[in-house]
C-alpha cells in the first residue's frame, strides 16, 4: 500500500500492468500522491492520473483557507484550532 511507488519490484509490477492493459486496448490509470508522480505516468504512458485524494486536497485547501483568513485578520501567529482563533 502506499502511493509513488519507487522500489524496482513494484515499478516493475506497475509496468506490466500498463503493457498488459496496452496490449489489450485498454486504457490504464493509477491512483498518484502528487502531482511530481502523476506527471511521470503520465510520461509512462499512463491514460488516467490521480493526483492526491479527496481527504488530502480538502484538508490542504481548508488549511490554506483558514491562513488566509489569518493574515487578512491579522492573527497569523495564532496556534491552530478554533479555540485558539
Amino acid at each position: 500500500p502506499g502511493f509513488d511507488r519507487e522500489e524496482p519490484e513494484m515499478v516493475a509490477a506497475i509496468d506490466r500492468i500498463l503493457a498488459t492493459a496496452k496490449a489489450a486496448g485498454l486504457r490504464a490509470g493509477i491512483h498518484c500522491g502528487g502531482p511530481e508522480y502523476a506527471a511521470a505516468a503520465l510520461g509512462r504512458g499512463f491514460d488516467l492520473v490521480t493526483v492526491s485524494n479527496d481527504v488530502r486536497l480538502l484538508a490542504a485547501a481548508a488549511g490554506a483557507s483558514v491562513a488566509r483568513t489569518r493574515v487578512l485578520a491579522g492573527r497569523e501567529g495564532r496556534a491552530a484550532g478554533l479555540a485558539s482563533y
